[in-house]
């Protein structure tokens, strides 16, 4: 994924992502839409922030998360139809018989998931408390626990 894959994504006006504990829509923790889920990119990726609910698998999470034993995340995503259109591909120089496929644009984010197994390991999601919450330079208060994330994005040359 290249550094500003996810702008114009961000900015569509039917914007209404679901953060989602495994990528099931039974377990919904935040919503862009109900203001409980915040999405931004910024110089180190795609951060989200989640204010979650105080229902029983939130709390499963949060003992999991407390624990280390979910640490990563996911995210859904729609390309450009048929076209090529934010993507591009190349021979993988390590390995010439593959192709690599660079993502320069996604068309819209479904949802972002905390996950056992992350599409790309090199995410991550951290629980942060109210206080520690309070004392960053963060603008928006939340009231309960904080899921936070941030996926890589690579500049890649061209």
């Amino acid at each position: 994924l290249r550094q500003g894959a996810f702008r114009n994504a961000l900015s569509r006006a039917d914007l209404d992502v679901r953060a989602l504990i495994e990528h099931d829509s039974a377990r919904i923790i935040g919503r862009s839409k109900s203001g409980t889920l915040s999405l931004r990119e910024d110089s180190q990726g795609l951060a989200i922030t989640i204010d979650l609910p105080n229902t029983s698998y939130a709390n499963d999470l949060i003992a999991s998360m407390e624990r280390g034993d979910l640490n990563q995340m996911s995210f859904g995503f729609y390309m450009f139809g048929n076209s090529d259109r934010g993507q591009k591909w190349s021979k993988n120089p390590d390995d010439p018989t593959t192709m690599l496929r660079e993502i320069t644009e996604v068309a819209k984010i479904d949802d972002v998931s905390i996950v056992a197994y992350p599409a790309y390991p090199d995410t991550s999601a951290a629980l942060r408390s109210l206080e520690q919450y309070n004392n960053s330079s963060k603008r928006t208060p939340y009231r309960l626990n904080l899921a936070e994330r941030y996926l890589k994005l690579y500049n890649l040359e061209k």
